[in-house]
């Protein structure tokens, strides 16, 4: 196996699974912590994710943390940069 079969067969067992680690994404974003997003984006997590509530996007919260790098980290991996959120914001 390679690590995208073992993560295809872990979402295919699990749909729960991007969810979560979708989660742990805002979370690392929210405090800024690149090395975190690097291996949650590595695992799977979607870069374009947007929380549910509020729509704040992951790139939103990286941004706010300050952290220059964590905010490039998710641009690369495909971050809509021009993401709104429910307040046209």
């Amino acid at each position: 196996f390679f690590f995208g079969s073992v993560l295809q067969y872990k979402m295919a067992k699990d749909p729960g699974h991007c969810d979560d680690l979708n989660a742990e994404l805002l979370e690392a974003a929210k405090e800024g912590n690149a090395v975190r997003i690097q291996e949650l984006l590595d695992a799977g997590a979607e870069a374009c994710y947007q929380e549910e509530v509020k729509g704040s996007s992951v790139l939103m919260h990286a941004a706010n943390s300050g952290n220059q790098e964590a905010v490039s980290l998710l641009l690369n991996a495909g971050a809509p940069w021009n993401a709104l959120d429910r307040y046209g914001r």
